[in-house]
């Protein structure tokens, strides 16, 4: 996936690259943009993750990313030793 789909994916969900970051669970917007400079290239999870977000309809992609959001802090917190 080229830097500027996987810009054009999250502009179109309406996320900043905190935002997408968070979804994904990655560090932060630093990756996110890492990514569509193409300094770094995504993973195949998160590539498949960002074309089926991008083929749904924006109301049903919002609603996955919250839950995405959730179960990413959810996992940050129990790696981290606290509830």
């Amino acid at each position: 996936m080229k830097g500027q789909e996987f810009k054009n994916i999250r502009t179109r969900l309406g996320l900043t690259q905190e935002e997408l970051a968070n979804v994904l669970g990655l560090s932060g917007k630093k990756a996110v943009g890492n990514i569509e400079t193409e300094f770094r290239q995504p993973s195949v999870l998160i590539i498949v993750v960002m074309r089926f977000l991008d083929g749904l309809e924006i109301t049903k992609a919002r609603t996955i990313m919250r839950r995405f959001s959730e179960l990413a802090e959810a996992a940050r917190r129990k790696k981290g030793g606290t509830k």
